[in-house]
């Protein structure tokens, strides 16, 4: 077992006014020490065990992954453009950040590290004082993101987030978010939308843009590492992992990265450049796959609001173990993955 020192969930000491007034490295150059400063007491104030309910209004508790942004490997329930301007920081400099927030690389507890066998230990020896947003928490660090790793994880409800700089670090929960092919909402300017013939929906021709398009779309949800790129482009090679593509014309307005395996998909993330672009291509996957003989898609650790909204659900690990060992078993509804949306008639599976 080993005590991971890299950043810390919750704080012990209290909050101090206290700077130290060397010159700032660069990124930091630009920004003024009462902007630090503010920073500093907003993640101090915002940490899981402070009483919030005491705090002001721009300081009141949201509920979505868009807004509960993970910034240095810490949940902070702040207001967007602090947390874009963290995590923009955290990207470009992590020796800056380490050097001026060094209270954010320390976690406590102990969790287990993993070697070059793929193998994991049981979700009970997780640690649950290490959390990462509403319900995951670390089961162990290291390893590496070879495809074996990342497809062993996955067939135990394990997920690997970590930004950069940091170990690998691998992530349970006793809860899973879902949407049941047969329970799915469709809000009424989706409806709208699929009334209409202006999309054109591809499958694997854009991977590496919708990629990048993820990411770009979540400046404080940085998970998408160049290693975590490089293992997504590795699994894609694999014929595990698939980009599904929204175009408008020839333009590239909203993207869905997956993991499927035999009767299985995860949607990992998802983006969108226009209005309801990426809620648009989610419901008509769902439709597309609910077609083909899927039965449910797993929507990751976080039951937002917006994939409520959608149909989602939430079970227990041990419910999601049992539809995800019955679903890698299946024989893939899917044969050719480029080929998904070609005879697809969206009005018509809406119905």
């Amino acid at each position: 077992m080993f005590v991971p020192s890299f950043y810390h969930h919750y704080f012990k000491e209290p909050y101090s006014n206290q700077w130290d007034s060397s010159p700032f490295d660069n990124p930091l150059e630009n920004m003024t020490k009462d902007l630090v400063e503010n920073i500093k007491r907003l993640c101090y104030n915002f940490m899981k065990d402070t009483n919030i309910d005491n705090l002001s209004g721009e300081a009141k508790v949201m509920n979505t992954v868009k807004n509960n942004r993970i910034v240095a490997g810490v949940k902070y329930v702040l207001p967007d453009p602090i947390c874009k301007k963290l995590g923009k920081i955290r990207e470009k400099s992590n020796k800056v950040m380490c050097k001026h927030f060094p209270e954010l690389y320390k976690y406590k507890g102990r969790v287990a590290k993993l070697n070059k066998d793929i193998e994991f230990p049981s979700i009970q020896k997780g640690n649950k004082k290490i959390r990462f947003g509403p319900i995951a928490y670390l089961l162990a660090y290291g390893g590496d993101l070879s495809v074996e790793r990342i497809v062993e994880a996955t067939k135990q409800g394990i997920l690997p987030f970590s930004t950069n700089g940091e170990p690998y670090l691998w992530w349970v929960a006793d809860q899973r978010c879902v949407i049941f092919l047969d329970s799915i909402h469709i809000e009424r300017p989706i409806k709208s939308l699929l009334k209409k013939d202006m999309f054109t929906i591809t499958v694997d021709k854009a991977f590496l843009d919708v990629i990048y398009g993820c990411r770009g779309s979540h400046e404080g949800f940085l998970w998408l590492t160049d290693d975590r790129i490089q293992s997504l482009c590795d699994l894609h090679q694999a014929g595990y992992s698939h980009s599904i593509e929204l175009w408008l014309d020839d333009e590239l307005v909203g993207g869905i990265l997956g993991f499927h395996i035999g009767g299985y998909f995860h949607i990992e993330s998802k983006f969108g450049a226009i209005n309801n672009g990426s809620k648009y291509l989610f419901i008509v996957l769902c439709l597309r796959m609910k077609e083909l003989g899927f039965k449910f898609c797993d929507c990751g650790l976080w039951p937002t609001d917006h994939l409520k909204r959608l149909g989602a659900s939430v079970i227990k690990y041990d419910e999601f173990i049992a539809l995800l060992d019955e679903a890698i078993l299946q024989e893939s509804p899917v044969r050719d993955w480029e080929k998904v949306f070609y005879d697809c008639n969206v009005h018509e599976i809406s119905k």
